[in-house]
């Protein structure tokens, strides 16, 4: 069964105009619509000239990037159980996936590897673009490509404030939702174009999660995701060895 996510398809307070992130970039996001929040009172706005609107949005945006930096800076993930977190659908156009098996998948992957997470690191979203997490994954088992222990993982997405600003939620892009300290997976990588060296999981076609009954559970929008869910990881990484050969 594809893994589903408890999602609210609505902008969050991090979106509040949209944003075009390259397609070689993190998720390959278009973003679409997102919500807005603003403090300016469209009815005293009416009477600024072009000038004095423009510098209150420029104030409002400054003053809620501000806090929204502070909100960050003072997030201390360590402290915080994040599987319990509500998840929030990005609303955005996606790149479609480019495999539609999973031995094309692993054919186009730059790196395959079996791995579980042991950090996460959001950075918040400016001028308009949405939030980018870095996922730190120890290498357990290397089916292709990287020969480190250790790499990071760039996604688009990650945690958020809620509109109120009173709890911590999770923003995913559909295509690649986020990892999470704890997650066990198999991740079919391509190199980051934004950040050399971090990596980037391919498009719906790339994250195979470990469920909590050890059984391998696909991204909604998979399109073989009957091929290969409920597999084991250890079956999974054989199924990939078989199309790459020994390491």
């Amino acid at each position: 069964m594809s893994r589903r996510h408890r999602t609210i398809r609505r902008g969050t307070l991090v979106g509040l105009v949209a944003a075009t992130l390259l397609a070689t970039g993190a998720g390959a996001a278009v973003i679409t619509h997102l919500g807005a929040k603003t403090s300016i009172d469209n009815g005293a706005e009416s009477s600024l000239t072009d000038a004095q609107r423009n510098a209150l949005y420029q104030s409002n945006n400054e003053a809620f990037q501000s806090r929204l930096n502070s909100w960050y800076a003072n997030l201390d993930l360590h402290a915080i159980d994040t599987h319990s977190l509500q998840r929030l659908s990005m609303m955005a156009t996606y790149t479609p996936p480019e495999s539609q098996t999973f031995g094309d998948a692993v054919t186009h992957a730059s790196s395959v590897v079996a791995g579980t997470v042991t950090d996460l690191r959001t950075i918040p979203g400016s001028g308009g673009t949405p939030p980018q997490s870095f996922v730190t994954v120890r290498v357990d088992t290397r089916v292709k490509g990287v020969n480190s222990t250790t790499i990071i993982v760039h996604q688009l997405g990650g945690i958020v404030p809620s509109l109120d600003w009173k709890t911590i939620q999770i923003e995913d892009a559909d295509p690649a939702p986020i990892l999470l300290p704890g997650d066990q997976a198999m991740l079919l990588l391509l190199p980051d174009a934004l950040v050399p060296g971090d990596f980037v999981v391919e498009n719906y076609s790339g994250e195979y999660l470990v469920d909590t009954g050890g059984h391998i559970s696909t991204v909604a929008g998979n399109p073989f995701s009957s091929q290969v869910d409920g597999m084991t990881l250890r079956g999974l990484t054989q199924a990939a060895l078989q199309v790459t050969g020994p390491s």
